[in-house]
């Protein structure tokens, strides 16, 4: 592969790693014996080692090594700071109590703010302490598997469909364009950013995502939305078979996104509990989940398009938009039931139009007998004119014999 076609790391989290390593991997403001046991477990997730038999085999992306990084640096201060104790000799009720605080906001990050995720700082030091027993050959307790690590509802930014739309129109062409392709196909941003020109179908249908640059796995993706639009915006910026499609520093899109978020909606706070202004390029993910949720015949079909191996996140979405149970008759039948449900509508449709088709005939017909009728009544007043007006009794005679034959009475004339 040509460095070109490279895996594109829109956050740099590649280079981050690397070069933390290159500094020593140091951890600033702990013991050396926690450091040194964090960089061993890092490094051995790094190359897949020592992990638990029940989790995912092979080495782990560095945004997942860098988030170890951060958070177990957090467990070995607080468990120093509060117990004066190192990360791999703590007891269980100490681990519970900093669990405790954390949940409740009692621990703060520097900036003063709770943590807004607690349940990922426990999960990271569960993973650490199933690799310490993995080491130690199990001679050491789990002191984790009492702690519940189901985490809590997202906060994010949640537009209507009719404001997403507006919001993306009021954008310059290349962000507008963006965030109309991300409603349509519900890509990561990681995903994105290494969308290039040579993803598409010829003509557009389908953009396909490629296993190397997923986090769960590669898929083709049908565009309903925006087929013309991508066409109309390769052509406009006369990009090649290589060239990515958005080109643009993630950040720097964040920063646009944020500042036009905040001139059309100011301070509002959204459904999803997020500050309208703080848009970002995260949530077109989560209103694209919100806009395909209901139109998905199954939530299989749903789970392909956005790259989800479990259902948690169908539950998740159908709550918040509080989706109600309409299954009804129709969905208990079977496949064979709706095949003669249609054979017998069309037939009934067909013996309808043919009701339709012999009722205009007989009223043709009813319009033609009064219309005949209608001569007769002027031919019997003529014939009985004629007959009045003939002076001859046996030619008077002969003339009422040939009206009778053709449907006069006598007394009619």
């Amino acid at each position: 592969m040509s460095p070109r076609l490279e895996k594109v790391d829109p956050y740099n989290r590649k280079e981050s790693y690397e070069k933390w390593k290159e500094e020593g991997a140091r951890f600033e403001g702990i013991s050396n014996h926690n450091q040194k046991l964090i960089q061993e477990f890092i490094f051995d997730l790094e190359q897949g080692l020592n992990v638990n038999d029940s989790s995912k085999k092979g080495s782990r992306s560095y945004a997942r090594l860098l988030t170890y990084r951060t958070k177990l640096k957090l467990w070995a201060v607080l468990f120093s700071d509060k117990y004066n104790k190192n990360i791999d000799s703590v007891n269980r009720k100490q681990f519970h109590e900093v669990c405790k605080e954390l949940r409740e906001g009692i621990i703060k990050k520097a900036n003063g703010e709770a943590y807004t995720s607690p349940e990922d700082y426990i999960k990271a030091f569960k993973t650490f302490w199933h690799w310490l027993q993995k080491i130690k050959n199990g001679k050491i307790e789990d002191i984790t598997n009492l702690m519940d690590t189901k985490s809590g509802k997202p906060v994010w930014v949640y537009l209507s469909e009719k404001d997403y739309r507006r919001y993306a129109d009021s954008c310059h062409y290349y962000y507008r364009v963006l965030c109309l392709f991300l409603l349509d196909t519900g890509m990561r941003v990681t995903e994105m950013k290494n969308i290039r020109v040579s993803s598409f179908s010829e003509d557009f249908s389908t953009v396909e995502i490629k296993d190397e640059h997923s986090k769960t796995f590669g898929r083709k993706i049908k565009l309903m939305l925006t087929k013309d639009l991508i066409k109309d915006f390769i052509e406009t910026n006369k990009l090649k078979e290589d060239d990515l499609l958005f080109d643009k520093n993630v950040a720097v899109i964040n920063q646009y996104l944020k500042n036009k978020a905040i001139k059309m909606f100011g301070d509002k706070k959204s459904k999803a509990g997020e500050l309208c202004k703080n848009f970002t390029l995260g949530d077109c993910r989560h209103n694209s989940a919100c806009y395909w949720l209901p139109k998905y015949p199954n939530p299989q079909g749903m789970m392909y398009r956005f790259g989800w191996k479990k259902t948690d996140k169908i539950f998740y979405y159908s709550e918040f938009l509080g989706m109600a149970d309409n299954i009804s008759e129709t969905n208990m039948l079977s496949e064979t039931d709706k095949t003669q449900m249609q054979k017998d509508f069309e037939r009934i449709s067909q013996e309808y139009k043919d009701l339709r088709k012999e009722n205009i005939d007989i009223k043709k017909a009813v319009n033609m007998m009064m219309e005949r009728e209608s001569k007769i009544d002027v031919s019997r007043d003529i014939a009985a004119q004629i007959i009045f007006n003939t002076d001859d009794e046996e030619q008077k005679q002969a003339l009422i014999n040939k009206y009778k034959k053709i449907g006069f009475e006598e007394n009619d004339i």
